[in-house]
């Protein structure tokens, strides 16, 4: 079993693509057996009940991969985009005035307990995250 992915003028597909041997050829015959759009992340019942078993897991393994390869594309663009962010909430809040405003941003965004959520995936109960909100000033009560 071959797969193939290819670039059409409009759209991307996978060809799942069987090669059997043709005796008036005196070679292998490719066949295309199945067609599935390019975002397909799990073989159809349809087009299993057309593939061998070794076929069949040889596909499950390609797809397996595949959402592999995507997780970890995720994660670091992500990550990368994550520190960004901060890197650009930090130069904000170094401007003249900008501290409070990033202050009140952050508090509408809820940053807090998602990065405490964050570190708790992350490390788990190795790291220990506390946030705490800055104490009100104190009034002179008289």
């Amino acid at each position: 079993m071959m797969i193939r992915l290819r670039n059409g003028p409009r759209r991307q597909t996978i060809q799942l693509i069987r090669t059997v041997y043709s005796p008036e050829r005196g070679r292998g015959a490719q066949t295309v057996v199945a067609r599935l759009p390019a975002s397909a992340t799990t073989l159809p019942p349809r087009v299993s009940a057309c593939l061998t078993a070794d076929e069949r897991a040889q596909v499950e393994d390609f797809f397996a991969n595949r959402r592999k390869r995507h997780a970890v594309q995720l994660a670091d663009y992500n990550a990368v985009h994550l520190s960004a962010c901060a890197d650009m909430m930090v130069l904000a809040a170094s401007a003249s005035g900008g501290l409070a405003t990033v202050q009140a941003a952050a508090e509408r965004a809820g940053i807090g307990t998602a990065l405490r959520r964050l570190f708790t995936a992350l490390y788990g109960d190795s790291v220990r995250v506390v946030v705490r909100r800055p104490a009100l000033p104190r009034t002179k009560s008289g």
